[in-house]
């Protein structure tokens, strides 16, 4: 079934109209997103109404609205570990945050993984931002070896960010008028350490720490990348900063820093290309399957029966 108009105006320039409000540097990423949350968007730009006028398949129907106590959506736990077949181990984070239940999860999952004899770790990274340190933290878990989830970060120095430059100004110089840090390689100990083969699974919603920490794996070979490009360019914008516009009141948010992942090459354009290219299906994203999961662990075992 397709929807080709609500209320009159077409699905295009809805979209197309509604686009324009979602910030970010790629238009997968806008996509992927106005398609996670077109209800939440429809609402604060054309209103909410009690009744809707939408032509499906050139056929008007008149349905009625809900309200959003009406809407039930599932919640999903911000941590998972499962394990499939006898050597298998999944791990899905929603975000690099919160620091304390993170960290605790991650050290209690990687215990287990170390009492099974586990040869493969997927760790789901398709959504969702957060810390950097906690980034850095988890890939620990799975290496030894050195890296670092950034090369570069330029700060621009104004008001907004005099309190962070003074308290990092031995760790960089100012140039430009940018304080500026370079990053290098490091390693660090981990009593759990995986020591098999490691993937992670990326999609256009793997944006701001997401998209580091695959490209930081990619970039120095601690795993490989199975499912969609990224959502954030490997030279792209990052640090928030709130202020009040004078007038209106009205709060914004706008970035303060240049971030330079890993292996960046200057690119503006694009995010991390994955090592295993996974497309949706139509079907796949009508009934939200995990088609990048299914694909590697598809992969996975067809490889073990070679």
């Amino acid at each position: 079934m397709v929807i080709e108009k609500i209320n009159g105006k077409s699905s295009n320039a809805i979209i197309n109209h509604l686009i324009r409000y979602i910030p970010g540097e790629r238009e997968s990423y806008k996509i992927k997103k106005l398609e996670q949350d077109f209800n939440y968007y429809y609402q604060l730009i054309y209103g909410s109404f009690q009744e809707f006028d939408i032509r499906v398949n050139k056929k008007e129907l008149r349905l009625k609205g809900v309200n959003w106590s009406d809407i039930t959506e599932p919640g999903k736990p911000p941590f998972e570990l499962r394990f499939y077949d006898n050597d298998i181990a999944y791990i899905c984070k929603r975000t690099f945050f919160p620091p304390n239940d993170f960290i605790n999860f991650m050290d209690s999952a990687f215990h287990a993984i170390s009492e099974r004899p586990i040869k493969y770790l997927i760790i789901d990274n398709q959504v969702g931002g957060g810390l950097t340190d906690l980034a850095d933290t988890l890939m620990t878990y799975f290496t030894n070896e050195p890296f670092s989830s950034f090369e570069r970060k330029e700060t621009k120095i104004s008001s907004f960010t005099k309190d962070y430059i003074d308290i990092k100004k031995t760790e960089g110089y100012i140039k430009g008028g940018y304080f500026i840090q370079d990053f290098v390689p490091h390693s660090s100990d981990r009593q759990y350490r995986f020591s098999g083969t490691s993937y992670i699974l990326t999609g256009p919603l793997s944006y701001s720490t997401a998209t580091c920490f695959s490209a930081s794996a990619k970039c120095y070979k601690t795993a490989l990348i199975v499912g969609e490009e990224s959502g954030q360019p490997l030279l792209s914008n990052g640090g928030m900063a709130h202020f009040i516009l004078p007038t209106t009141k009205m709060v914004c948010i706008t970035s303060l820093e240049r971030i330079y992942m890993p292996c960046n090459n200057n690119d503006t354009m694009n995010g991390i290309k994955p090592d295993y290219y996974v497309e949706p299906t139509l079907d796949d994203l009508l009934n939200d399957n995990d088609y990048a999961l299914e694909y590697l662990l598809k992969m996975i075992r067809e490889n073990k029966n070679e």
